[in-house]
């Protein structure tokens, strides 16, 4: 993981997440200098931890990403529709991005510098 932080967090049955942020993780693992083996070992074990979406829920994820765009706040859009699952599904969200300080729902855990 990029962050000893989130460790914690990454343990089986502990949580869920999308196919897209196993997709950044195993993006970054590759920028970073794994080999795919190295970081197909890293994102292979959270594939029965996958929670899936359907279209209405990115459709509603972009009107949220919109609305928040109005405000100010930008994000990408794997955490619009992560977050909007989080929200849609009564569980809490787990970032280290600023735009999120604050917002309901939402446990941030601040990443380190450097």
């Amino acid at each position: 993981m990029a962050s000893p932080n989130f460790r914690p967090y990454f343990r089986a049955g502990r949580g869920v997440t999308t196919w897209l942020n196993l997709m950044e993780v195993y993006y970054v693992l590759l920028r970073d200098g794994k080999s795919a083996s190295e970081a197909g070992e890293v994102v292979s074990p959270f594939e029965p931890s996958l929670l899936d979406f359907s279209f209405d829920d990115v459709k509603g994820a972009m009107e949220l990403r919109t609305r928040w765009q109005g405000t100010g706040r930008r994000i990408s859009y794997v955490d619009a529709i992560s977050y909007y699952l989080a929200q849609d599904r009564h569980m809490q969200f787990l970032t280290g991005d600023p735009a999120f300080k604050r917002v309901p729902g939402v446990m941030f855990l601040r990443m380190p510098q450097g």
